[in-house]
């Protein structure tokens, strides 16, 4: 009965922190929005540059983590924090864009 108890608590635990890494992750997406606004960069030049749909632009702006399939939200991400100068924080890995099972 500990066992199971124990292994429902830490299901929870990593449930709960899933939650926040996906809240982290949204709050940097739009960050990079921000961010390309402050560089003066207008949408149509990064989809001319990475070749994304403006759509995805646009979602990705908005914190929405799944913008795309996984992993292309990963990988776009990546990219378009890489055009626009920032850092891709080294926890946000490509499980984290994975979009969880309800």
């Amino acid at each position: 009965m500990f066992n199971r108890r124990k292994s429902i608590k830490g299901s929870i635990d990593q449930q709960k922190k899933g939650f926040f890494l996906k809240e982290e992750i949204s709050n940097y997406l739009i960050h990079l929005g921000q961010k390309r606004t402050d560089l003066q960069l207008d949408i149509t030049q990064i989809v001319e540059k990475l070749k994304f749909p403006t759509r995805t632009v646009e979602e990705l702006e908005k914190g929405n983590v799944c913008f795309v399939q996984y992993p292309l939200n990963y990988f776009f991400s990546r990219q378009y924090a890489y055009l626009v100068g920032a850092e891709f924080p080294n926890h946000f890995n490509m499980q984290s864009f994975k979009k969880r099972g309800r």
